[in-house]
């Protein structure tokens, strides 16, 4: 498989478009009640099976998944028992598309049958109404106000590798949209809902803002906020920094569906995946290794050129749960949707290249203050601390200590870059590594009795989440790798970020 791979890899680096195959063995089916069945015989381990019941409600933006791992004779046992979890935990059952994958050491046939037979319990799967475009439901709670918001998404199969590109282009805009919108929710006092989680691996079916909120003036203050804020997306774009958080978000969530030798279990989260997504079934191990190349060469052009296709106006469903007491009408929800419209917006980040992520993301990281003379404060610490000896530094600690307190509250990557853009602090810095039992090396991490070190600081400003915003910008200054340092900083490795940065040759 690995030299089939290889091969595969570079021969679509010489093509403009190349065909993903499908995955091999998988047999996409259909029982008489409309439950779409894929089956795909598999043997690792061997006499085990996976099993997974995918509920899909059009109106939701993750499916329902339900896992059944064990060993195929204990499946007969096993079946009945999870066929009836599943019918009590489905919610909405009837709006639902049902879908059973099945990965394992079984004959096809003879699993055919036994499914018919335990899914017989589903009624006959009908074509699900429509939804309303509006809906007021005037039962709500007496002291809150319930919204969503949803753009349906559609996605066509992936059958090239131009196809797998968009895929992740979709949700890495969708990402992009759901952190602008979940800031919506909390700046206008309101608590964003958490969608039900299953292990899913692709796009949402739906872009959906779930929130609720005290009754106030406005019922409509949520909505009115939400839709201001994707017309200013539309309308600006968004970071790079805001890129490359959504990048990181879907390489953590990739990994969780990566095998080098698939097992039953994975290959069945994979399909399941695939199944609800409606992207069709390509190869496993192509599929995955495409993925990560495919996320490393998206840019923020590319995720912004699709915004008008994927949040149009047209597509906009609000739902509303509001207080018997309030009185807001379909048509009141009809005026906001009407005076909120977007869909003339043209985004075209490629004709405005002066004003790029990275310069918005340049123009933040120069906002964290630094004064000239705090810099000057920087410089004499770091060549004091690094050029003096442990005795003649010693007896200055007490001027150290003063210095550090006069920048104590400078932010931890405007105190690097004074360091590592000054060659002669770089130098210092080096000769603080290396000092003598790395006394000086723990002496500025750890701090003293009178100061705080710079591990301290950096703690002090992940706990306010005071890093994210400006990685992007940091790194343009300081000439580094923004994953890299996202790493760090996400684990909270302080000293790694240190030697990292000492090592750059800028």
């Amino acid at each position: 498989m690995k030299r089939i791979l290889s091969g595969f890899l570079c021969w679509s680096c010489c093509l403009f478009a190349v065909t993903i195959p499908r995955e091999e063995n998988l047999s996409p089916l259909f029982l008489d009640n409309g439950i779409e069945l894929w089956l795909k015989p598999f043997s690792y381990p061997n006499r085990a099976i996976s099993c997974r019941v995918i509920a899909k409600n059009p109106l939701e933006a993750v499916p329902q998944v339900f896992p059944l791992d064990c060993s195929i004779d204990a499946f007969e046992d096993e079946l009945p028992y999870f066929v009836d979890l599943c019918k009590e935990s489905i919610i909405n059952e009837s709006q639902c598309k049902i879908s059973v994958v099945a990965v394992g050491d079984f004959e096809i046939t003879n699993l055919v049958e036994f499914l018919k037979s335990a899914f017989e319990v589903f009624s006959l799967r009908m074509n699900v109404p429509a939804a309303r475009m509006i809906s007021v439901d005037p039962s709500g709670e007496n002291d809150m106000v319930y919204l969503s918001l949803t753009y349906p998404t559609s996605f066509q199969e992936v059958k090239t590798d131009h196809d797998l590109k968009k895929l992740w282009m979709l949700y890495l805009l969708q990402s992009v949209v759901e952190e602008r919108f979940r800031k919506t929710i909390k700046d206008t006092d309101g608590q964003w809902i958490l969608t039900s989680q299953a292990k899913y691996m692709l796009p949402y079916a739906n872009s959906v803002v779930r929130a609720k909120q005290m009754v106030g003036d406005d019922p409509s203050k949520m909505l009115v906020a939400c839709l201001s804020a994707m017309h200013e997306i539309k309308s600006t774009g968004f970071s790079e920094q805001e890129l490359s958080d959504a990048k990181a978000k879907l390489q953590k969530n990739l990994v969780n569906f990566y095998q080098t030798n698939p097992t039953n279990s994975m290959l069945a989260d994979y399909l399941a995946s695939l199944c609800s997504f409606g992207a069709g079934y390509p190869e496993y191990s192509i599929f995955m290794t495409l993925s990560f190349q495919a996320i490393s060469e998206i840019e923020r052009t590319d995720v912004a050129d699709l915004l008008g296709s994927y949040f149009g106006d047209a597509s906009r469903r609000v739902e509303m749960t509001v207080p018997p007491s309030i009185n807001v009408s379909v048509a009141a929800v009809q005026e906001v949707l009407e005076s909120h419209k977007t869909d003339h917006i043209v985004l075209s980040l490629k004709e405005n290249g002066n004003n790029s992520g990275a310069d918005s993301a340049r123009e933040l990281y120069n906002k964290l203050p630094l004064t000239e003379e705090e810099g000057g404060i920087i410089y004499q610490i770091i060549d004091t601390v690094g050029n003096l000896g442990e005795f003649k530094l010693w007896k200055r600690k007490e001027e150290i200590n003063t210095l550090g307190s006069k920048v104590q509250h400078v932010h931890p990557f405007k105190f690097l870059e004074v360091v590592f853009n000054t060659p002669h602090l770089k130098q210092s810095m080096i000769k603080i590594e290396d000092s003598f039992l790395s006394q000086k090396w723990r002496g500025f991490f750890d701090g003293t009795d009178q100061q705080p070190g710079f591990t301290a600081k950096c703690e002090r400003e992940f706990a306010r989440d005071n890093f994210a915003p400006y990685i992007v910008g940091f790194c343009q200054v300081v000439k580094a790798n923004p994953e890299q340092v996202r790493h760090f900083i996400e684990k909270k490795e302080w000293e790694k970020l240190v030697r990292f940065l000492i090592k750059l040759e800028n």
